[in-house]
């Protein structure tokens, strides 16, 4: 399991890395070279063993069958999403028009320096969104040309391993870890040809990799990988930003402080890096230095606020975040009409509407509904939500309890995200938006929903009296 588990936080590493250099590069308007990416994940490959917490005692190995049939069952989903990948080039609207064409650009050496970019008589339908992805893509279309989009499956491949592998070192059955993984390298919203799936050309399931980085960091207490994946989220998608803001603030005020740190630092940086490039792509002039400015300082202030935080009485704390919270509900109202000009879309059309959401909570139990009867569809998310809540209300001397907090807690945040970007939404149709949005959404928050599922359902069967023993492994953990 040791060596499995420092490739696959190698590979988050290495992909952190890559962003970190591409992103750097592309605001001195300089190509970014295709040999980078793989450079960048042997490096992270390499610094993988650095700072390594401890995997926690497991049991026994699983039977020979359950290996042998996990093992062929994930091969096959692989090669059918693989299949699917390098066949056809993208076929969904967001696959072709956004992601997969900004690729297909920056594979060309000139990199940002052309005029799909720099010339605003060119017409670019995304110009906001993140550029992690096309920078990958565009690195492994140089490498290998059309089947340069064989980077789907190989994520993939990196998100099953992530989930199965960081149940293990939870300290799980070897059978539970097993069929974490074979779940994720089955789930039907990846494995499915609709948009958001493995091969549709979305961002979806890099931005599921990251959120489940930052689960299995939380689950695991590694702050390294938290850091990395922390980094990862505003580059993947619009709405990381708004996931790596509550993971900031919720690490703020709960936690250690070395945890706080590590996403702090992980996720200033990448706005660091990315406000500045968002502010060329949009208004075709050199950044100034305000962007980044601006997100060192509020980064400061947080890792300022963490250090406060250890030293207040929770009376206090509870006290701070309430004016926090009032503070920036007061801070939203005042700039909303400087909100409604900004170029990103998130800003614009979501905080920028939030005048709206008074008469939207009235469609709250409508929002709730479609949202549910979305999560537990089992031919999107076969039984990973389904799980989830379960093992939450069951209770406690039935089940034991969630085995992170933190984990549960960052979980909850996104599920809340969700609901509040329909809360939020300028489409005013709200089955519509329902119908095209939702299962993109959960899809963000599903593997990690069945990343900590399968390690709360592990918890219970290392209590259990009578756990199965072909699930459990032969041996004693010790661990009753």
């Amino acid at each position: 399991m040791e060596p499995g588990w420092r490739w696959v936080r190698g590979a988050v590493l290495g992909l952190a890395l890559f962003g970190l250099l591409a992103h750097a590069l592309a605001l001195l308007l300089w190509p970014v070279p295709a040999v980078l990416l793989p450079l960048s994940v042997a490096v992270g490959v390499f610094l993988a063993g650095v700072a390594l917490p401890a995997a926690l005692p497991g049991a026994g190995p699983p039977p020979r069958w359950l290996t042998g049939l996990v093992l062929a069952v994930t091969a096959f989903a692989l090669a059918v999403v693989g299949h699917g990948a390098v066949a056809t080039a993208e076929r969904e609207w967001d696959g072709v028009v956004s992601w997969g064409l900004r690729a297909r650009v920056l594979a060309d050496p000139r990199g940002l320096d052309q005029p799909f970019f720099t010339d605003p008589g060119v017409y670019h339908h995304s110009r906001a969104y993140p550029l992690l992805q096309p920078f990958a893509l565009a690195a492994m279309l140089q490498l290998l040309g059309n089947g340069g989009r064989i980077l789907f499956p190989l994520l993939h491949m990196l998100l099953a391993a992530l989930a199965g592998l960081a149940v293990a070192r939870r300290g799980a059955p070897q059978g539970v870890a097993l069929l974490a993984a074979v779940g994720v390298a089955l789930l039907p919203a990846l494995v499915g040809n609709g948009g958001g799936g493995v091969d549709s050309g979305y961002a979806e399931l890099l931005m599921t990799l990251a959120l489940s980085g930052v689960l299995a960091a939380l689950l695991l207490d590694d702050h390294l990988l938290l850091g990395a994946a922390a980094f990862l989220l505003p580059l993947a998608k619009p709405e990381g930003t708004v996931y790596a803001a509550a993971l900031v603030a919720l690490t703020t005020w709960t936690g250690p402080r070395a945890r706080h740190g590590a996403a702090t630092l992980g996720a200033t940086l990448a706005f660091a890096l990315w406000l500045p490039l968002q502010q060329r792509l949009t208004t075709f002039a050199a950044p100034g230095p305000v962007p980044a400015l601006a997100a060192l300082g509020v980064g400061a202030l947080a890792l300022a606020a963490g250090e406060l935080r250890a030293r207040l009485t929770p009376r206090t704390l509870a006290l701070f975040g309430g004016i926090a919270l009032l503070g920036g509900v007061a801070a939203i109202a005042w700039l909303l009409p400087w909100l409604r000009t900004r170029p990103d879309v998130l800003v614009a059309q979501y905080l920028g509407g939030a005048d709206r959401l008074p008469a939207r909570l009235m469609r709250l139990p409508e929002i709730l509904g479609g949202l549910l009867a979305q999560a537990l569809h089992p031919r999107r998310f076969g039984t990973c939500y389904l799980l989830l809540a379960a093992l939450a209300l069951t209770r406690r001397r039935i089940v034991g309890r969630c085995p992170s907090r933190p984990a549960l807690a960052f979980l909850g945040c996104g599920l809340l995200s969700v609901v509040a970007a329909f809360l939020l939404s300028p489409e005013p149709d709200v089955r519509h938006h329902l119908r095209s949005s939702a299962t993109r959404l959960l899809l963000h928050w599903a593997v990690p929903a069945w990343l900590l599922a399968t390690a709360w359902l592990a918890e219970r069967l290392l209590d259990a009296a009578h756990a199965p023993r072909w699930l459990i492994g032969g041996t004693d953990t010790g661990r009753r």
